[in-house]
């Protein structure tokens, strides 16, 4: 009798045990699931204001950003979706940059859009821009990339 006594205690110990990891791998996979949208260009690094915006830009290389919105794959939605309404051409972008937010200037605007793609969303096209960007780029990177939208 009491080593059936004593088996059932250690399954009991095994069962509570597991239950507990279980309540902790839940708990850290909410945590990261409800903190991994916030963790855009803002959160992890002080956001910029609009003077340092323009500063980036300022000392931005276009054809670097050419590069890059192949890289980041920016041209599989802004050109060859662009046609099946995915996402807003590059063609024009200066333009239209310009009257989205006339409060902005139009690299202020892109540089927002970019890091924070639901802050600002084009009537007509769904929030499909990846939320990481800010985090996979650095800010020269972002830079780079509006010096070359700014010329299309």
């Amino acid at each position: 009798m009491a080593t059936q006594s004593t088996r059932r205690g250690r399954r009991s110990w095994a069962v509570y045990l597991i239950i507990a990891l279980v309540v902790v791998f839940l708990g850290l996979f909410l945590f990261e699931l409800l903190t991994f949208g916030i963790s855009g260009a803002g959160a992890g690094s002080p956001a910029l204001s609009d003077d340092e915006i323009l500063a980036l830009i300022a000392d931005a290389n276009p054809e670097n950003g050419a590069q890059l919105v192949v890289q980041f794959a920016c041209t599989a939605c802004h050109v060859d979706g662009a046609e099946k309404g995915i996402a807003p051409p590059f063609e024009g972008l200066s333009v239209n940059a310009a009257s989205r937010q006339p409060e902005l200037s139009p690299e202020v605007y892109l540089y927002r859009s970019i890091v924070n793609p639901t802050e600002y969303l084009v009537p007509g096209f769904a929030p499909a821009m990846p939320q990481d960007l800010g985090d996979r780029m650095t800010d020269e990177q972002i830079a780079d990339v509006i010096a070359y939208l700014l010329q299309q």
